[in-house]
C-alpha cells in the first residue's frame, strides 16, 4: 500500500492480510512524523563557486628583482679608476699653499689599494711625495661613504727660513681620512685630508705637511 503526507509518500508491503493493521499504522506514523533520509550527497548542500577576493598587491608596482639594490650595485661596480686632486697644503716652517695628485685607486671589497703622485707649493718651500696607502671604506656600496687609511711614502722637502734653505728627503709615514661625495658606475667624487710625519729632520727643523685636496676619478 502507498500513503502521502507532510513528509513524502511511504509505500509498504503487508506479508499477510493479519499484518494489514501494523503496516497501516507504521505508514501513517512516517508519513506524519518522521522525515524522510536525506541523501549523503545533499548533507553538503548546493556546490557554490568561491567567491574570488581581489589581491591588494595586484596594482602594486612590480620591481624587477635586477633593480633592488641597484644603486649599492652601481657603486660597487667599479673596480679601479684614475684621480686627479687639487686643494691646499700647509710645510710646518715653510708656509701654505696649492697642492695637487695624481693617482691610481683600486678596490678589494671594503678595501682599498692606493698609488698616488702629491706635490706642494708655498710662499717658503716645496714638497713632492710619492705615496703608497690602504684605505678602508666604512660603506663600500653606498653612493657615498667615510673612508680612513694609511701608508708610506718617499720623497722630498725644501724649506726656505730667513736667509737660510733647508732641503732633504727620505721615508713619510701618511694618515688619510676622506670622504666620497658621489659614486656611481664609472665616476667618483671625493674630499680628502692628509697628514705627512717624515722619518727625517731638515737639520732642527721637522718638516710635517697638511693637506685638503678635492678630487675626481673615472674608471670601470
Amino acid at each position: 500500500m502507498r500513503l502521502e503526507g507532510p513528509h513524502g509518500a511511504r509505500t509498504a508491503t503487508a506479508s499477510s492480510v493479519d499484518d494489514l493493521p501494523a503496516t497501516y499504522a507504521g505508514l501513517v506514523h512516517a508519513v506524519l512524523v518522521v522525515p524522510p533520509p536525506v541523501a549523503v550527497a545533499d548533507l553538503a548542500g548546493p556546490r557554490v563557486a568561491p567567491a574570488i577576493v581581489p589581491d591588494p598587491r595586484a596594482d602594486a608596482a612590480v620591481v624587477p628583482v635586477a633593480e633592488i639594490g641597484a644603486p649599492a650595485e652601481a657603486a660597487a661596480a667599479l673596480q679601479g679608476m684614475y684621480y686627479v686632486r687639487l686643494g691646499v697644503g700647509e710645510i710646518a716652517n715653510g708656509g701654505s699653499g696649492g697642492s695637487r695628485g695624481a693617482g691610481y685607486r683600486r678596490w678589494f671589497g671594503a678595501n682599498a689599494g692606493d698609488l698616488s703622485a702629491v706635490s706642494t707649493t708655498t710662499d717658503r718651500g716645496s714638497s713632492v711625495a710619492l705615496a703608497a696607502s690602504v684605505l678602508h671604506y666604512l660603506q663600500p656600496v653606498a653612493p657615498a661613504s667615510i673612508y680612513v687609511g694609511g701608508g708610506l711614502a718617499v720623497g722630498g722637502t725644501k724649506i726656505e727660513i730667513g736667509d737660510r734653505q733647508y732641503s732633504g728627503a727620505g721615508v713619510q709615514v701618511g694618515f688619510t681620512l676622506g670622504a666620497e661625495v658621489l659614486a656611481t658606475e664609472r665616476w667618483r667624487l671625493f674630499v680628502q685630508a692628509e697628514a705627512a710625519l717624515p722619518l727625517y729632520h731638515l737639520d732642527d727643523v721637522y718638516p710635517a705637511s697638511l693637506g685638503l685636496t678635492f678630487g675626481a676619478g673615472y674608471g670601470r
